[in-house]
C-alpha cells in the first residue's frame, strides 16, 4: 500500500468520525434508524453557524456571513449555496429537533463548509482529465442530430486541457483522440502521474426525452448507499481506496457543480455520490461529471456547436480554480 494512500486512510477515518466524540460528549448523538445522528442546532454551533426553521417548518437553515445550507424536515437532498448536494441519509426529526447523520457530518458538511479540516499542505497543480469512453466504446449515441458521446467528450477534455494550462495547472490526458482505454487503467494513468485531481468527463442519456441538466459524482463512501438507492446492502460495505479521500471528493464535486450550474444556466441535478469503476481506485481526489443530456433535444442541439463546448469548459475550469483557492486559504 502506497505510504500517500495510507496517510490519506488515516485522514479519512479521522474525519469521517470527527464531531461523534466532541459532540456526543455533549449528549448531542443519538442512534435513529441505526445509524448515529447528531442535532442540527448543535453541528450549526459546532461549526460557527445560526440554525433556525424557514416559515413553514420544511426546511431548517444553517447561515454564516458567506453560506445558506437548507435542509428538508425528511430527505436526502439538500441545498448549499443554492447548490443541490445529496446526502448519503435522509435528515431524521427526533424529538422535534432536526437530526443529520454523523457520516454526513464528516463527509459533507465539514468537507464543504469548514475545509480548514485540511490541515496538511494539499496544492493542486496536477490535474488528469479523462474523457469518457473512446474508440470501440462511442459510449452514448444519438440520431437526430447525430452525436457519440466519444467525440463530445474528447472535444470538451481539450478545451478544458487548453483553459487549465493557461491557468497555470499541469494537464495529463488519459486520451488526446479516439482510442479505447480500460477504466481501470483510466485510474492507474492518474495514480502513475500522482494527480492532484482527476476529472472524467461523460454526457449522459435517458429513456425520458425530458429529462435534462447536469450532476457531478464523487465515490460513494463505505456504508452509505448511493444517490438514487436509499438501502444499505454488502457492497456498500466495501472501502475502496477512492475513499481515502471522501471529503475531498465531495468538496472538489460541489465547487465544479456550482461553477457548472453558474456559468450554463442549465438544471442542477446535484451532486452526488456512485461507485464508478473509474473511480473506486484513485489515490488522489476524483470526479465524473455528466454534461448533460443527449437525449434531451435541446440539450442535443446545444451539444453540436463547439462553442457551447468550449463554455462548458469554461465551466469546469472555473471549478478547478475555485477548488484550488477554496483549499489554498488553509494551506499557508
Amino acid at each position: 500500500m502506497p505510504r500517500r494512500w495510507l496517510a490519506w486512510l488515516v485522514f479519512s477515518v479521522f474525519l469521517g468520525n470527527y464531531g461523534t466524540s466532541d459532540l456526543g460528549a455533549q449528549g448531542g448523538a443519538v442512534q435513529l434508524e441505526g445509524q448515529a445522528y447528531l442535532p442540527l442546532p448543535l453541528v450549526a454551533t459546532r461549526i460557527g453557524m445560526n440554525s433556525y426553521w424557514l416559515e413553514g417548518y420544511q426546511t431548517f437553515r444553517l447561515r454564516s456571513q458567506w453560506t445558506n445550507a437548507d435542509f428538508p424536515r425528511a430527505g436526502r437532498t439538500i441545498r448549499i449555496n443554492g447548490v443541490r448536494v445529496d446526502l448519503g441519509f435522509s435528515t431524521r426529526l427526533h424529538k422535534e429537533v432536526l437530526h443529520i447523520s454523523v457520516h454526513d457530518y464528516g463527509k459533507v458538511l465539514r468537507a464543504i463548509l469548514t475545509p480548514q479540516v485540511f490541515n496538511q499542505p494539499f496544492r493542486v497543480r496536477r490535474i488528469v482529465i479523462d474523457p469518457g469512453h473512446g474508440g470501440k466504446d462511442p459510449g452514448a449515441v444519438v440520431a437526430r442530430p447525430a452525436l457519440q458521446e466519444k467525440d463530445i467528450a474528447l472535444k470538451t477534455s481539450l478545451y478544458l486541457a487548453e483553459q487549465l494550462r493557461a491557468a497555470g495547472f499541469e494537464v495529463v490526458l488519459v486520451r488526446d483522440r479516439d482510442v479505447f482505454i480500460p477504466l481501470l487503467e483510466r485510474a492507474r494513468i492518474a495514480n502513475r502521474h500522482r494527480a492532484d485531481l482527476f476529472i472524467s468527463v461523460h454526457f449522459n442519456a435517458a429513456a425520458n426525452a425530458n429529462a435534462r441538466g447536469i450532476e457531478v459524482f464523487s465515490l460513494t463512501p463505505a456504508g452509505q448507499p448511493p444517490s438514487g438507492r436509499s438501502g444499505l446492502t454488502a457492497v456498500d460495505r466495501a472501502v475502496h481506496p477512492g475513499n481515502a479521500l471522501d471529503a475531498r471528493n465531495r468538496l472538489a464535486a460541489y465547487h465544479i457543480q456550482r461553477a457548472l450550474i453558474t456559468v450554463s444556466g442549465e438544471v442542477d441535478r446535484g451532486v452526488k455520490t456512485g461507485r464508478f469503476a473509474v473511480l473506486r481506485p484513485l489515490e488522489c481526489p476524483g470526479v465524473l461529471v455528466e454534461l448533460g443530456f443527449m437525449t434531451h433535444a435541446g440539450t442535443a442541439s446545444k451539444l453540436r456547436s463547439d462553442a457551447y463546448l468550449r463554455g462548458l469548459a469554461t465551466a469546469l475550469a472555473r471549478g478547478v480554480i475555485q477548488y484550488r483557492d477554496h483549499l489554498g486559504r488553509f494551506i499557508d
